[in-house]
């Protein structure tokens, strides 16, 4: 299923503040785009699905926390000789409007405090976005609700606008389920924390550090993953370690 894109002002009126996990946040548009969707539940032949959707809660401004969702097609997994899944996610490029600031020519330092913010510049680029979980281990039924439900598995999220990428990346609590014959699973990205990590060109950084949740199915095809893992790797460069759970990007 295609995913849309709904260009929204940022000047739009925020919509109703809402509460989730005790941490206030807004519908926001992504500069003008809205990295909108919904999670759609339909009844096809008395079957209930779900389709593959992610949501942002956004730290970036601390006093103001914006909220990102976005639908994505169904995924695809692999499993390794070792028993580690990766899960990638992808929506193609696709032409939207990126609002940038106009950076002042003089020295941030000789702004005055009340200096009004800076003019911006729409510009249209290509975007397409990427979401890699790579699962450690796979919990089995056991006696407590860790071993039952929660995986440890790390996290990426990548933007790719024109010449420019930015990754967020960290870790968080995953748990699946597989099909009877192994070829499709549907799962559950339940806490992730997320930060910048990597970047190329100038991209804009529109979550900062963040939180992810969200909901997907992925099917097996291993070559498919391969294809996609390598085209995040040719981009960004070689992974960067990072702390579970960290909120203080590299320097």
């Amino acid at each position: 299923m295609a995913t849309k894109l709904e260009k929204l002002s940022r000047e739009a009126k925020p919509a109703q503040a809402g509460r989730r996990r005790g941490a206030d946040f807004r519908s926001a548009s992504i500069a003008s785009v809205l990295l909108s969707a919904a999670l759609v539940v339909t009844m096809t032949g008395g079957c209930r699905e779900i389709e593959t959707r992610f949501d942002v809660l956004s730290s970036k401004n601390p006093n103001n926390p914006e909220q990102y969702t976005e639908r994505f097609a169904a995924g695809s997994f692999s499993i390794d000789a070792q028993n580690n899944w990766d899960i990638v996610f992808e929506i193609p490029p696709s032409r939207v409007d990126l609002v940038r600031p106009i950076m002042p020519t003089s020295s941030p330092d000789s702004q005055p405090a009340d200096a009004p913010p800076p003019p911006r510049r729409t510009e249209s680029t290509m975007m397409s976005q990427f979401v890699h979980i790579r699962v450690f281990w796979r919990p089995l039924p056991g006696t407590t609700y860790a071993e039952s439900s929660q995986t440890d598995a790390s996290i990426l999220y990548c933007l790719m606008t024109g010449d420019d990428a930015i990754s967020y990346e960290g870790a968080g609590f995953v748990y699946f389920t597989q099909s009877y014959d192994k070829q499709t699973i549907t799962g559950q990205i339940e806490s992730a924390t997320l930060v910048p990590v990597r970047t190329v060109g100038e991209p804009l950084d529109l979550f900062g550090p963040c939180r992810l949740q969200g909901y997907f199915v992925a099917h097996q095809d291993r070559r498919r993953v391969v294809s996609i893992l390598q085209q995040l790797r040719r981009t960004l460069g070689r992974p960067v370690a990072q702390p579970a759970g960290s909120l203080t990007p590299p320097a």
